[in-house]
């Protein structure tokens, strides 16, 4: 079954390319890990999205005003201020 899903995800996936990295530290997961090492992507796909509740609160397509409007955690704000989105 696993396989099976990555395989899908796989075939969705039209198109990748690193456009950061780094390692925050003081950025808390819910399994207690202070520090992480990031990738970044932009990636092309078809298909469409699907929530994984156990990994995200909430999952959406967002303009880059949305995003501006959105109460993000400290993480994601700080890459989306690196990248000149908000």
């Amino acid at each position: 079954m696993a396989s099976e899903l990555i395989k899908k995800h796989l075939e969705e996936l039209k198109s990748q390319k690193k456009f950061d990295e780094g390692m925050m530290e003081n950025n808390v997961c819910s399994r207690g890990v202070s520090n992480h090492y990031w990738h970044l992507y932009s990636c092309g796909f078809e298909g469409s999205i699907v929530w994984n509740k156990a990994e995200t609160k909430s999952i959406a397509w967002y303009s880059q005003e949305q995003i501006k409007k959105l109460s993000l955690e400290p993480i994601w704000a700080y890459w989306f201020r690196k990248r000149n989105i908000i």
